[in-house]
């Protein structure tokens, strides 16, 4: 139950617990019913959705959630195409901890997340923060890792196309599409 009023209030914008429970207190009676919440249940307070949240392990939420949307991706032609990006994000401010870094790697920079899209639908199926545009590599390598990807086609930019990352596609099935820069030529890869 807390898990469905905390995604209802975070879709309807709210920033904080506070904001959360009070959107659930303002929920009808119907829209209560369709999150699966009888008439008469009790909706928990602030401090208990709090504590359930903080109880809850983000990392494997995070995957089941990932897995989850994979399940209900489209297909283009019989096939799942999955988009790999990465991007700084503008107008995020670094915290103040006196780093130099910029990358956002969980130190104070400027947040840069690699996100993996399904091409149908448009759903963000999955996505990490890294440290910077060169820490992609091994980034894509997790976000994928979990998913059965057996006949997708994936596509990335060339920051993503060294040797190294195409075997973990390749492995599960899956063809790796990249776009490469003119400076870059398959002729001009290590074998």
């Amino acid at each position: 139950m807390v898990l469905a009023l905390a995604a209802v209030g975070v879709l309807a914008g709210c920033r904080t617990l506070l904001a959360i429970w009070e959107n659930a207190r303002d929920l009808t009676g119907g829209q209560l019913r369709d999150l699966g919440i009888g008439p008469g249940r009790p909706l928990p307070s602030e401090s208990t959705i709090r504590r359930a949240l903080q109880g809850l392990d983000a990392d494997d939420f995070d995957a089941r959630v990932a897995s989850w949307m994979l399940t209900r991706t489209g297909t283009i032609d019989g096939r799942h195409v999955i988009a790999v990006d990465g991007k700084t994000m503008r107008g995020a401010k670094p915290k103040n901890n006196n780093s130099d870094e910029d990358g956002g790697g969980g130190d104070g920079g400027v947040p840069h997340l690699l996100a993996v899209l399904d091409q149908e639908s448009g759903a963000v199926l999955a996505q990490q923060r890294v440290a910077d545009k060169t820490s992609e590599i091994p980034a894509l390598k997790q976000l994928l890792a979990p998913h059965d990807l057996t006949g997708a086609v994936i596509t990335a930019d060339a920051q993503r196309s060294p040797r190294p990352t195409r075997p973990s596609g390749y492995a599960t099935g899956a063809p790796t599409m990249c776009s490469r820069s003119r400076e870059t030529s398959p002729a001009s890869e290590p074998d």
